[in-house]
């Protein structure tokens, strides 16, 4: 899709199965995400940044997940962070937008 952080994982049960997420990059100031990273909300780390390159505005990455809950840390050009927490729990097709109008999540 042709934003950041759009469509993340909004489809999960309490089940440990793969699933695929979207994040899109739809920042209404038109900053690039330098970094990113997904974690299951119990953990006590980000692990590796997700991103070969920037993500531009309007761009998107699939993430796949294994939780239910899960939080995402986005890392602007401009040094600035989101850090949104514990999602993945919202209803089956449904995209949650958040932060500033910067990222959206939803499923696949």
């Amino acid at each position: 899709m042709v934003c950041f952080v759009m469509w993340a994982a909004l489809l999960f049960t309490a089940e440990a199965e793969a699933r695929t997420i979207t994040i899109a990059n739809i920042d209404v100031d038109n900053l690039d995400i330098v970094e990113l990273y997904v974690s299951d909300s119990n953990a006590d780390g980000w692990g590796p940044d997700l991103l070969d390159s920037t993500l531009s505005k309007n761009e998107d990455i699939r993430i796949d997940v294994r939780s239910a809950g899960f939080d995402v840390l986005a890392i602007w050009e401009d040094g600035t962070e989101d850090t949104y927490r514990n999602l993945g729990n919202a209803p089956q097709n449904s995209m949650l937008l958040l932060g500033r109008n910067r990222i959206m999540v939803g499923p696949h």
